[in-house]
This record gives structure tokens, C-alpha cells and sequence, in this order.
């Protein structure tokens, strides 16, 4: 069941990957220059290359611990066989089986914490969590900026985090998300309420993230 609530909880970076570089490569085709279009493009490479060595480092992790679950997988099964001998009832139970029903109880925790924890890597990097986090934080304008676009900071946080952007790949990455209406309309702000200001307080909010959590 845990690993099972973990892989669900995958859609989230999984959406932000997939809709958020789609969202910076549509921006390329309002940019006439070539070296507009390679900066924006840069930025698009740098988020694909950070979610890929995300996911191959999991795959790693995911691989090398299921050979071990396959190993432990065996104990269960015969621990199963001979807790079997062991009646329904704890109190009733002898103290040597009670220890021994806690070690393999212990021992199957493990075994489903061996898969859970790399797929809880790949969960959303900036989550509802850290928003209210920066929220409790921040001055009462801050604060009230972050509160009226929640879902846009929620949704960039994600996208940008661990990016790192000059002044001219904001005002470039701006202008390309000022353009795209699937964007717009997906964080409720329209084209004249998204600027690159809106890209600076992002970074802000991310800036609280880090010193919430290292990775």
C-alpha cells in the first residue's frame, strides 16, 4: 500500500515535467532571433537533463533493491507458514512468538521501504507543504502575493527548482509564458498579470525552500 500511494504520487512531477517543458517549447515560437530561441532552449535542456538523472537514479536505487526484496521475499513467505501456528490473538500469544511476530513485521516494513524511498525521491520538489511554509515566513505583502497565486508559484516552483536564470532568461522565459494561453489559463492570471516580477518572486519562494530542506 505504501508503495502503491508513492507511484501515484508520481503523477505530480511527472505533470510538471512533461507540461512544463511542453510550455517553454511552445514559448520558442514567438522568439525571432536564433540566440533568443537557444537561450530559451538552454532552459528547456536544463530541466529535462535535472528530471532525467532524477529518474535514472531511481531506476538505479529501484533495481539494485529489489534484488534484495526478491531475498526477503523468501523469509516472508516462510515467516507467513509459521506465524500461521501463531492463533489471531496478541495477548494470548507467547512471549518468544511475539517477539518473533514483531521481527518479521520489522522485516516486511523494510522490505516495502526498500522500493518506497527511491520513488519518494521523484515526488514534487516544491510542494502545498513548503507554500505554507514560505507563506508563515514571509512580510504580510509577500505573503499576500504568494496567497493570490498560489497555484502559479506551486506549479513554477516545481518547474524551476534547482534552475538557475539570468536576468535575460527571465525576461525571455516571461515573454514566451505571457504568450501561452494553456499556461494562463492554468494558473488564472492573464497575460497582463504575469511578468517577469513574477519570475523573481518565484526564486524567492524557492530560496525559503532550500533552507527547508537540503538534497
Amino acid at each position: 500500500m505504501a508503495a502503491g500511494s508513492a507511484f501515484l504520487a508520481l503523477a505530480g512531477p511527472v505533470g510538471w515535467t512533461i507540461a512544463g517543458v511542453s510550455v517553454i517549447a511552445s514559448g520558442l515560437m514567438f522568439l525571432k532571433t536564433k540566440s533568443d530561441k537557444e537561450r530559451l532552449e538552454n532552459i528547456y535542456t536544463l530541466i529535462s537533463d535535472r528530471d532525467v538523472k532524477s529518474y535514472e537514479l531511481a531506476i538505479v536505487e529501484l533495481s539494485e533493491r529489489i534484488k534484495r526484496i526478491v531475498d526477503e521475499a523468501g523469509k516472508l513467505e516462510a515467516a507467513i507458514i509459521k506465524i500461521e501456528t501463531f492463533g489471531t490473538d496478541y495477548n494470548q500469544m507467547a512471549k518468544e512468538q511475539q517477539y518473533e511476530l514483531g521481527a518479521y513485521v520489522n522485516l516486511m516494513e523494510a522490505a516495502t521501504m526498500l522500493l518506497v524511498n527511491p520513488i519518494l525521491g521523484l515526488q514534487p520538489k516544491f510542494s502545498e507543504q513548503d507554500f505554507d511554509k514560505v507563506c508563515a515566513v514571509e512580510t504580510e505583502t509577500f505573503r499576500k502575493y504568494f496567497k493570490t497565486r498560489r497555484n502559479m508559484v506551486i506549479s513554477m516552483a516545481n518547474l524551476l527548482f534547482k534552475i538557475t536564470l539570468d536576468d535575460k532568461d527571465k525576461k525571455l522565459l516571461a515573454k514566451s509564458l505571457r504568450k501561452n494561453k494553456e499556461f494562463l489559463e492554468s494558473v488564472q492570471m492573464t497575460k497582463k498579470e504575469f511578468g517577469i516580477e513574477d519570475i523573481t518572486m518565484i526564486e524567492r519562494a524557492l530560496t525559503h525552500r532550500y533552507k527547508f530542506r537540503t538534497y
